[in-house]
């Protein structure tokens, strides 16, 4: 059955729809700075151990472009994390209205439903009248 708030349906599903695939995205993106995070924390204990097996191998510039290299990481880590929290939070609420508006639906649809069988049974209730009427009518 049709329902007032059929359209307003159709637009919550295609935008919790589009955020899912954000979401996806963006999960996808900070388990990559994640990973690349990780990468550089390996890198940098791999260095940290040939420099002190080789005292004589020059490795300052390279660990300081890690170090570097691993605050940018940690930074964008904790950005995609956020940005990732921030979208739950949008979809968590527009889930809460998209299940709003599918229960005003429901409600409506018991609401006509109520009135049809109340039309319905009062048809009937008049038509047995009628009928009890006539009966009586016909009997001497």
């Amino acid at each position: 059955m049709a329902t007032p708030y059929d359209t307003v349906i159709r637009l919550q599903r295609r935008t919790l729809d589009a955020m899912r695939v954000d979401l996806a995205t963006q999960v996808e993106t900070a388990s990559r700075a994640q990973a690349a995070h990780a990468g550089v924390e390996a890198a940098m204990k791999d260095a940290h151990c040939e420099a002190a097996a080789s005292p004589l191998l020059p490795s300052d510039r390279y660990l300081t472009r890690l170090r570097h290299e691993r605050t940018m990481l940690a930074a964008a880590n904790v950005s995609a994390n956020e940005q990732l929290h921030r979208l739950q939070a949008r979809m968590a609420d527009a889930y809460g209205k998209a299940r709003a508006i599918d229960i005003a639906a429901d409600l409506y649809r018991e609401r006509i439903a109520q009135q049809s069988a109340a039309v319905e049974q009062q048809e009937m209730d008049e038509l047995a009248a009628r009928k009890h009427a006539a009966a009586r009518e016909t009997k001497p």
